[in-house]
């Protein structure tokens, strides 16, 4: 039995839109990860400096933190 050719391009047809689908939906969740990577690459920085910051702030009103003596002033006592 021969298939008509029209038959035979719609199914040829209906097969590559389904290929293609795939191929957009694998693209779009390739996308949608990269969009979720950046996001995330941006935003740990930012919340690394905002850290450091509030660090430095914390520090400065500690009165717990002591500063040491230098050399100099370890070497000038009386002899």
């Amino acid at each position: 039995m021969i298939a008509y050719p029209r038959d035979a391009q719609i199914d040829r047809l209906k097969n590559q839109v389904q290929q293609l689908k795939q191929r957009l939906s694998t693209q779009e969740q390739q996308t949608a990860d990269l969009v979720a990577f950046r996001t995330h690459a941006l935003s740990r920085p930012a919340a690394q400096r905002e850290e450091i910051t509030r660090l430095r702030a914390a520090a400065a009103n500690t009165s717990t933190i002591h500063t040491l003596p230098t050399t100099r002033e370890r070497t000038a006592t009386p002899s």
